[in-house]
């Protein structure tokens, strides 16, 4: 179901590559439909960039980082952490600041440690630990095997369908999903055009 084809058309880099490895993940849990498929497709799509960023980047610009995280950015620690002119990013700083205490990080550097990674982001050590369980990898190895192909598509499926996401998808449910992924509303736009096109893609629409 998923090919290098309905790839190409949703912009991700290495389609002949991606294409079997997100084929396999899908298999395994249950994201057999094209609603399921595109549902899919459309938000691992947004976090990843297309398949091209498998490793959260924290450079954001003061004005960003107030928008992205109003509650835990004042305008001073924004200006203070964010990238300007003469000034990069504090991107562990960024880390800390957004993460920490929060997620089950509860300890200093938590934030950093378990920024988001694979093709759903998953972040926080509360969010790693569950991943660690369900594909059976020790927590000091999953980050490593996060970055991997095959790491973040086994990673994501699998989230994916212990989070309820199938059910959500068969009745189309965009923003409901997206709530699930990210926690509100962010991206909600772009995830519901990838999924227009997904759906277009694959005869569900």
């Amino acid at each position: 179901m998923i090919t290098p084809d309905i790839l190409l058309r949703l912009g991700w880099v290495d389609p002949e590559d991606w294409a079997p490895i997100l084929q396999v993940a899908c298999d395994k849990n249950a994201i057999n439909t094209p609603a399921r498929v595109a549902m899919f497709l459309a938000n691992v799509g947004h976090e990843s960039g297309a398949g091209r960023r498998l490793v959260e980047s924290l450079d954001y610009t003061p004005t960003a980082l107030l928008a992205q995280w109003p509650r835990h950015f004042t305008a001073e620690t924004a200006q203070a952490m964010g990238d300007r002119p003469g000034h990069a990013a504090d991107q562990r700083g960024i880390a800390e600041a957004a993460y920490g205490g929060r997620m089950g990080n509860n300890l200093p550097g938590d934030g950093w440690t378990w920024r988001g990674r694979g093709l759903l982001q998953i972040t926080g050590r509360a969010g790693y630990s569950r991943v660690a369980v369900m594909l059976g990898i020790p927590m000091d190895g999953l980050a490593a095997a996060l970055e991997t192909r095959q790491g973040a598509a086994d990673s994501a499926a699998g989230w994916w369908r212990l989070s309820g996401c199938n059910a959500l998808a068969d009745a189309g449910k965009v923003a409901a999903v997206r709530a699930i992924v990210n926690g509100g509303a962010i991206g909600l736009d772009d995830v519901a055009e990838r999924y227009r096109v997904a759906m277009a893609a694959l005869g569900g629409a």
